[in-house]
């Protein structure tokens, strides 16, 4: 869907004012990115739910194709350690939040700040099984040939 391809280059895009510290900050800036273009394509805003109730096969090639941005994200700015099924960890929780944000807007008509935080923690609590608490930093040289 182009909504899906939209929200992949707007969140591959995106760049803090300062390169985060932590996974845990540039987790947040992504959660927070994300809730931002949910948020300027209301009339879209069902789009993921809706894939995922009608056509499973293409609502899995959205979290893969999410998943693939996500990881990019975490190596612009950290080495990585070789984790076990990082991907799918990604997409689990590119999931999470889909959930998070789909129920605040079936119920609320938006994502709230509340609900924002709630998506946030819940990504840094999952993510925190399976990083550590300290990631070393990308040179920055290599922080700009990372897409």
């Amino acid at each position: 869907a182009d909504w899906v391809q939209n929200f992949v280059k707007h969140l591959a895009a995106v760049r803090p004012d300062t390169p985060p510290k932590t996974w845990m900050e540039l987790t947040d800036f992504i959660i927070h990115s994300g809730a931002e273009y949910w948020a300027q394509t209301q009339n879209t805003l069902r789009v993921m739910p809706r894939i995922r109730s009608n056509a499973p096969a293409s609502y899995k090639a959205a979290v893969h194709e999410l998943s693939d941005c996500l990881a990019h994200l975490y190596e612009r700015y950290f080495d990585i350690p070789d984790i076990p099924e990082w991907h799918s960890k990604l997409g689990f929780a590119t999931q999470l939040v889909d959930f998070a944000y789909s129920d605040a807007v079936r119920r609320d008509g938006k994502i709230s700040d509340e609900k924002l935080k709630q998506a946030q923690v819940l990504c840094k609590t999952y993510f925190g099984f399976f990083l550590p608490a300290s990631l070393k930093p990308r040179a920055a040289r290599r922080i700009s040939s990372i897409a």
